[in-house]
């Protein structure tokens, strides 16, 4: 059994996340705008749905942890 799930992502990127049920667990791909960022294998559905959450939130700069993250990339660079 293979599931397609849409991302929610911020406006300037199209996602999708692809899980495939297999015998000890999930493969997982996520596609970002027609490129693969990750591939990955959890042992159960609650962790599709956690990487599902941090990819989303990595993707879309309004999550507080976006916010934070872009924050810190900017005042490294700028040192």
């Amino acid at each position: 059994m293979s599931l397609e799930l849409p991302l929610s992502l911020d406006a300037g990127h199209r996602g999708i996340m692809i899980a495939s049920a297999g015998t000890l667990g999930w493969d997982v791909r996520v596609d970002v705008d027609g490129v693969t960022v990750l591939r990955s294998h959890v042992s159960d559905w609650h962790r599709v749905e956690r990487l599902r959450a941090r990819v989303e939130a990595q993707f879309t700069p309004s999550t507080p942890a976006a916010t934070a993250s872009a924050a810190r990339s900017a005042s490294s660079s700028s040192a």
